[in-house]
């Protein structure tokens, strides 16, 4: 069988009021560049965004999350709903601490959620629904203090039950977790 689902309830709805459980899906046109060599343009030109961030659901990256991009320091946003990423979420994306907002739902990213997303602080929206992650959402992620909205719903399965830690979120307002 599999393990229970993921759900806001008991002390978690109490100490998240504000949170929802929704069910947000977008869609995304044709790719057009792969990721890892968007990546390597990107860290040599300093840019501080990756990906279609406008919300118009236009895909412009495909293939794997490369290792690499944690050398991208001053990317602020990556953005890549609905393009079908794939492979693993990489460690080294922990090192990009200017990011606020990370976006790779949609896809078929597959393994655990590193620890290492606990470092990116300045996240205000964190969104990895829809892809095949499994094991238990990080206790490290209860640090991002500023995050807004957290989106983890459809994976494939998370399991135990959301971290203690998460009360530390006191901005979190969304946290979107069935169907895991």
């Amino acid at each position: 069988g599999r393990d229970p689902p993921i759900a806001l309830a008991g002390e978690m709805a109490r100490t998240f009021p504000k949170a929802a459980l929704l069910l947000v899906l977008g869609a995304c046109g044709t790719a057009a560049v792969t990721l890892e060599s968007d990546v390597a343009s990107c860290v040599a030109a300093s840019c501080t965004s990756l990906g279609d961030c406008s919300g118009e659901g236009t895909c412009s990256l495909t293939g794997s999350i490369p290792s690499e991009v944690g050398q991208a320091t001053t990317h602020e946003q990556l953005c890549a709903a609905g393009c079908g990423l794939n492979g693993t979420i990489p460690t080294e994306l922990g090192r990009v601490t200017a990011l606020n907002r990370l976006d790779v739902s949609s896809g078929t990213l597959v393994g655990t959620v590193p620890t290492e997303l606990g470092q990116l602080t300045a996240l205000t929206q964190l969104r990895f629904s829809s892809n095949n992650l499994t094991g238990p959402l990080p206790t490290e992620l209860g640090r991002l203090s500023a995050l807004l909205q957290l989106y983890v719903f459809g994976n494939g399965p998370l399991t135990g039950s959301v971290p203690a830690e998460y009360a530390c979120m006191t901005s979190l307002s969304y946290f979107f977790a069935q169907c895991n």
